[in-house]
This record gives C-alpha cells, sequence and structure tokens, in this order.
C-alpha cells in the first residue's frame, strides 16, 4: 500500500526521479502469524536479508541504479537504517537512522523480549541483531538522528554507536534535536524534515 506517515516525502523523492520502493520482510505484520515468526530470535537476519531480496529483484529493471541506493526510518526503521549502512553496506549507499534501536539489550524488555527472549538465554541472537556488531564495516553515508528526551528508544542507543565508529575512525553525520520525545514535531521537525531531504539530495 502507498500512503501513510511519510507518504509526501516519498512523493517528493519520486518526483525528482528517484525510485522509492518499500519491503514487507519477515517479521513484520499482516501476512499471518508463520510469516510474523519467522523472525523470532533473530530480528535483524530476515528484516535486512528480505529488504536485500528486494534490491536484488529491482536491479532486474534498467532505470533502477543499484550504484546509489538510500534507506532512512525511524525507531525499528531507524535501526534497519543502521543495521543496512553496517551489516548490509555492500548494498547501500547512504543512510538515514532516526531514534533507532542500535542493541536490543538497550530497549524495553516488554516488546524485546517478546521477540528476543532474555539476553543471557539469545547470546548468538542479541549480537547478530545489534548494529555495534558490523559498526566496523560502515563505509557509506550515515546520519544518525535522534531527539535528547526520546523515552521510548533512549538517545544511549545513539551514543553507544557514536561512540563505536569513533573508536573505529568511521565518518558519519549526526544530528541532536533537545527537547524532542520519540518523533521529531514542530519547528525542529520542520528543520528534521529539510535535513533529510537534503541529505538524500545532496547523497545520492
Amino acid at each position: 500500500q502507498w500512503g501513510g506517515v511519510g507518504q509526501y516525502f516519498r512523493s517528493m523523492l519520486a518526483e525528482e526521479d528517484r525510485v522509492v520502493i518499500s519491503v514487507d520482510g519477515r517479521g513484520t505484520r499482516g501476512r499471518g502469524k508463520h510469516f510474523e515468526n519467522e523472525a523470532f530470535l533473530e530480528v535483524g537476519k530476515y528484516a535486512l536479508g528480505d529488504i536485500i531480496e528486494g534490491l536484488n529483484y529491482m536491479a532486474q529493471y534498467p532505470w533502477f541504479d543499484t550504484s546509489r541506493v538510500g534507506i532512512y526510518g525511524g525507531s525499528f526503521g531507524g535501526y534497519l537504517s543502521a543495521l543496512a549502512i553496517t551489516a548490509g553496506a555492500d548494498h547501500f549507499d547512504v543512510a538515514v537512522a532516526v531514534s533507532s534501536v542500535i542493541d536490543w539489550s538497550l530497549y524495553d524488555n516488554i516488546y524485546t523480549e517478546r521477540y528476543m527472549r532474555k539476553p543471557l538465554d539469545n547470546i548468538d541472537g542479541y549480537k547478530s541483531s545489534s548494529v555495534l556488531t558490523y559498526a566496523d564495516s560502515l563505509r557509506g553515508d550515515l546520519l544518525l538522528v535522534h531527539g535528547m528526551c526520546d523515552d521510548n528508544v533512549h538517545v544511549q542507543n545513539s551514543m553507544q554507536l557514536i561512540k563505536s565508529l569513533q573508536e573505529k575512525h568511521k565518518r558519519f553525520d549526526m544530528m541532536i534535536y533537545p527537547d524532542q520525545r520519540h518523533g521529531i514535531k514542530g519547528e525542529q521537525g520542520c528543520h528534521y524534515n529539510q535535513l533529510l531531504y537534503d541529505y538524500f539530495k545532496n547523497k545520492l
């Protein structure tokens, strides 16, 4: 379905001859319990793998430029974007990760443990699903965005990735929004929308 949150931004990209696609990877809702349960204990594996499969499918079309691929999202979508530009660095050139879960041990347990179980019961799954595991693989352009008062995905997620990228001498861009929670709104939201638009325009 085309529409929902962000439809105007995606339409703006499409009007500038950018191809905009959305992939419902295994683990997303609305396609049955088996489809959703595929991501059990390894939320990052199929979430990223199915997006890459979507890119491989699109590569058959001559008008789809596989050398200039960007991805963006907020919250879980931010997690996917950060994972894509690190673990999936061979396939993505630009990523904007907003209010992103970076390591699932940092997110609230009522959601995380439903899919991942407790960290000590799923050590390998937590490691393979953490963006921190792949920080050294970053090669493209990454913009990290977070509200300082985010009480859903705490800003410590972005801070841990920032520290890891700095320790590995990786270049990246960052924008922090004071007083903003899980979703950048108001005048700062206007600033964020322009930032997002300009980042893709300049980097892709």
